[in-house]
């Protein structure tokens, strides 16, 4: 029979069943209270108690580490901000450079040149589709 069989598991219950007391000696040895005590946290900032922990240890830990995560976050909202100003300064670039590419074309079909204006604007038409696709390409990843 091994160390961990289910029967050595059973054993270990009815024994303890039989002797309540031997619960509160397992509880009271120090290893099996570091196991027991063990805890779990999540998330971007420290818990709580160890909050209380870097107030006792640093002048105001607490305080700086709250601080600390304000400014993080507020940096991070402000460069969200100036991207989506960015990317809309640029639609607004790439539109206006197709409606002035749109009106030379129509310019070279009025002084005779059409096949002129056919390959700049069918150039346009690909560089513009390839643009969507790239940026559909980024956005997915």
């Amino acid at each position: 029979m091994t160390r961990n069989s289910p029967d050595t598991a059973q054993q270990a219950v009815e024994t303890v069943v039989k002797s309540p007391e031997l619960v509160e000696q397992i509880l009271s040895d120090e290893s099996v209270q570091v196991m027991i005590a063990q805890r779990f946290h999540s998330g971007p900032l420290p818990s709580p108690s160890d909050l209380a922990q870097y107030n006792a240890i640093i002048s105001r830990g607490a305080d700086r580490i709250m601080t600390m995560a304000e400014q993080e976050q507020a940096m991070r909202h402000e460069t969200a901000r100036q991207n989506h100003a960015f990317n809309r300064r640029g639609q607004v670039y790439g539109f206006a450079s197709v409606i002035l590419i749109l009106l030379f074309a129509v310019f070279l079909v009025w002084r005779g040149y059409p096949v002129t204006a056919a390959s700049l604007i069918g150039g346009t038409v690909v560089a513009l589709a390839g643009v969507f696709v790239i940026g559909r390409r980024q956005d997915k990843n």
